[in-house]
């Protein structure tokens, strides 16, 4: 027979062990919950990267297309914002940072490009008829490339008024505003109703802009396309290549803005800038005529027009705001849905506007090389930045008379302005209808500076994109930068 066995009694824990076992199981799950966190976050940051890269490879394959069908006819227009990203608080109206993740003395840039393009181009917004009527083309077009402002808290259009709430004419708004607007409710009907885009007051809305993490970054092409011979005040010019009439109603249309101006010919035309169409119902010649007649052919003064009634930032929405296709419109020129900074800068080349000796004394250009023909690092031209090797051409141009003392076919304040406006700093290099004669033909001398209508303005050889993408769910908090060169096609002469 066996001993039966004993039964050990079970070792009780004691108060430290299981306050040691709780420690440990503490730290495996807050260790987990970390590698779990870090892996989320690795796999949002991943994503994030992801969906900017798509952005800005296809931002820059579009503006390398759009450049390739650059029109010489036009005008080549680069407007620089430098922005201080405590604005608001140096303007003492109790507004936050424009982009908080940066330092409050940072610059935020808000460039603008706008441009002329040939080649097919149509409309993607609403037509004045819907069903199969085709939809309009032209050869002519304005591009707009930079940021959008946003009015998220508008009403959305109004189908039994046929209404829609838009900036007021004369109201600025800019990507970083904060604070009421004015507003006007614009009619949308068809021309045999008559007074076409007529307004009404709309009151006062929040404009508060999003932080500069939410910018939208727009790309605006707009048809220019004109079939008539009507004044421009006229409703036939808010309709192109209409096809008939059902009933009382012109069928078969695109709706046209009057002008890509703000004003024009005396009447305030902000139909662009509203965002909502995308043709307007002027030819590039009569733009042209709308500068040079205007300004007397004083091309100072049409840089003035070009700076203060084409170069406004245009409306665009993340969302449209109702379902009606006026609302509609207003996403289709977003190109980027987070871009915190857009920076336009230009070049010339060496040798660019040196004058052939046929013409007699022989006139220096853009010089590019020094002294002894030593090759420099190519300088880049706009709000001087020693970090980016970015000065004013002016500033090159002084430098370079240093090592050449030779005649200049190129005058810089031609080219170039630059101020100072709501606490921001401006910087502006236009180039002008004259980018192929230096000299008069007739003189063999350099345009007289009271002849300002043929200034000399060659075009830049090259354009340079900086930007800042974010990915929708702001993973990437600094963003990440982009940077692209473009060369634009060469001259005829």
């Amino acid at each position: 027979m066996h001993a039966a066995r004993t039964r050990q009694p079970r070792r009780a824990f004691t108060m430290t062990e299981l306050m040691i076992a709780v420690a440990v199981l503490l730290v495996v799950i807050v260790a987990t919950g970390k590698i779990f966190g870090t892996a989320s976050r690795v796999t949002a940051v991943g994503a994030g990267s992801a969906d900017v890269m798509q952005e800005a490879a296809a931002i820059e394959r579009q503006l390398r297309q759009d450049f390739a069908r650059l029109s010489e006819a036009g005008f080549f227009a680069i407007q620089q914002q430098a922005v201080p990203n405590n604005i608001h608080i140096l303007a003492g109206n109790g507004g936050a940072l424009i982009n908080p993740s940066l330092p409050a003395n940072t610059i935020v840039r808000a460039d603008q490009l706008v441009f002329f393009m040939n080649g097919t181009n149509g409309v993607q917004t609403h037509r004045i008829g819907e069903g199969a009527f085709h939809k309009a083309q032209s050869m002519e077009s304005r591009v707009y490339y930079g940021h959008a402002f946003q009015l998220e808290f508008a009403n959305e259009f109004n189908t039994p008024q046929q209404v829609a709430t838009d900036p007021a004419p004369d109201a600025e708004i800019l990507p970083w505003t904060v604070g009421a607007v004015d507003t006007v409710e614009t009619r949308f009907v068809s021309v045999s109703e008559g007074n076409v885009f007529g307004q009404n007051g709309g009151g006062q809305i929040d404009g508060t802009q999003p932080e500069a993490r939410q910018w939208l970054l727009a790309r605006q092409p707009v048809m220019l396309a004109d079939d008539d011979t009507g004044a421009d005040d006229a409703d036939s010019k808010t309709a192109y290549l209409v096809t008939g009439l059902v009933g009382n109603e012109f069928r078969g249309g695109v709706t046209t803005a009057r002008s890509i101006f703000r004003n024009y010919a005396g009447i305030e035309t902000p139909q662009i800038r509203d965002g909502r169409l995308d043709a307007a119902a002027t030819t590039m010649s009569e733009i042209r005529d709308a500068l040079t007649i205007t300004a007397g052919d004083d091309w100072f003064t049409i840089r003035g027009l070009i700076g203060g009634e084409v170069m406004y930032y245009p409306r665009a929405e993340r969302f449209p705001p109702g379902p009606h296709r006026v609302d509609q419109a207003l996403t289709n020129h977003v190109i980027a849905a987070g871009c915190s900074s857009f920076i336009v800068e230009w070049t010339y080349a060496d040798g660019v506007g040196d004058t052939p000796a046929r013409f007699g004394t022989f006139r220096e250009g853009a010089r590019i090389l020094k002294d002894d023909q030593i090759v420099v690092e190519q300088p880049w031209f706009g709000l001087p930045n020693e970090e980016r090797n970015v000065g004013s051409f002016k500033a090159w141009q002084e430098l370079d008379r240093v090592f050449n003392d030779s005649l200049d076919s190129i005058d810089p304040d031609n080219v170039e302005n630059g101020f100072i406006l709501g606490g921001r700093q401006v910087y502006q290099a236009f180039f002008g209808f004259n980018s192929t004669e230096p000299l008069d033909p007739l003189t063999g001398s350099t345009w007289d500076t009271d002849d300002t209508g043929v200034a000399y303005t060659p075009w830049p050889t090259a354009i340079r994109i900086t930007m800042t993408l974010h990915d929708a769910a702001t993973n990437l908090e600094q963003g990440r930068q982009f940077q692209f060169v473009i060369n634009l096609p060469k001259r005829n002469k």
